[in-house]
């Protein structure tokens, strides 16, 4: 899939989708928080698989917790199936293999005298 460029008219549409979902007030400014530091994140660059696994590294690098990163994944998901971007959503179940793997290269070097 060629990557696409977020704008503000995709983001007011996922929210009008949003509130036609009957979604909670809370869930639709979470979404739309999410989506907009994403796009913050972003720069204006085409919005690939690739760039949202960055995305999701770049948070971990932040020391985002893991809880965390996982409610922005799915935030982003959630637009990526609104947009039909379905090339650009990230697997859930990767980010604790990530996270696995990222603690090791942390804590193991620690442990060693």
């Amino acid at each position: 899939m060629k990557g696409q460029i977020l704008s503000e008219k995709i983001i007011k549409n996922f929210e009008e989708y949003l509130h036609s979902e009957e979604k909670s007030a809370a869930t639709i400014e979470k979404y739309i928080r999410d989506v907009h530091e994403f796009m913050a994140y972003t720069t204006d660059a085409a919005i690939t698989r690739e760039r949202v696994i960055e995305y999701k590294v770049w948070l971990l690098k932040k020391n985002y917790a893991v809880r965390s990163i996982s409610s922005i994944l799915a935030s982003l998901n959630r637009l990526f199936s609104f947009l039909k971007w379905i090339d650009c959503k990230v697997i859930l179940k990767s980010i604790l293999s990530l996270i696995l793997l990222e603690y090791k290269r942390l804590i193991i070097p620690s442990f060693i005298i």
